[in-house]
């Protein structure tokens, strides 16, 4: 089934401009697409998803695109065959912390998603539902921990800790938005709690 997502339309290979994960940076054009098809299984060079015929400097080249992970996080890494047939320069975006997935828009463009410590919890929650195939990393789980643990109490009453914020939120109002996230970070950990099952039964 199609879905809608935030994220990083790449208009070039180059991805000049664009900072998908970055959430402080105003200029950063992010855009709901439309999920066509999820692009699983490209990790590397070798394993990469290649288009033939890709618009590059205003000529179409073959370039390639996979998703890097290490210790950093996520991020998008494309390149292009420049004139002599050789691979030109690796363009990488910048981490995201969290995940990443790349997919096929309706203009069967590769896009990415990615959510970060920047995320709230509809966008965890949206990029988990569309990704069923992510695997959760450690630290995604520890975070939606510490999310969960502060929303419930909050949504429980406890003000305690709390005082009227910045924008001056009443804390009732607070606690009314709070129960509304505590039901999606809910269904988040059953989304975690269904993946490692699967992980824990694969041979």
């Amino acid at each position: 089934m199609s879905q809608k997502v935030r994220q990083e339309h790449l208009d070039s290979p180059e991805m000049d401009g664009y900072h998908i994960g970055n959430y402080g940076d105003n200029d950063t054009p992010l855009r709901n697409e439309m999920v066509i098809k999820v692009l699983d299984g490209h990790k590397s060079a070798d394993t990469a998803y290649v288009v033939e015929q890709y618009p590059h400097d205003e000529k179409k080249a073959e370039c390639r695109f996979w998703l890097e992970n290490d210790s950093n996080g996520y991020r998008l890494v494309s390149q292009s065959r420049d004139s002599s047939g050789s691979w030109g320069k690796k363009k990488k975006s910048p981490y995201a912390t969290f995940g990443g997935a790349m997919f096929l828009n309706e203009e069967k463009r590769v896009c990415w998603s990615s959510i970060d410590d920047s995320s709230t919890v509809k966008e965890i929650h949206s990029f988990l539902k569309t990704f069923p195939l992510f695997p959760i990393p450690p630290k995604l789980k520890a975070q939606c921990v510490v999310k969960k643990t502060l929303v419930k109490r909050i949504a429980d009453g406890n003000n305690e800790w709390q005082s009227e914020g910045m924008d001056h939120t009443p804390i009732e109002l607070r606690e009314e938005t709070a129960r509304v996230e505590l039901k999606l970070w809910e269904e988040i950990f059953l989304i975690i709690k269904s993946r490692e099952n699967a992980n824990n039964s694969s041979p």
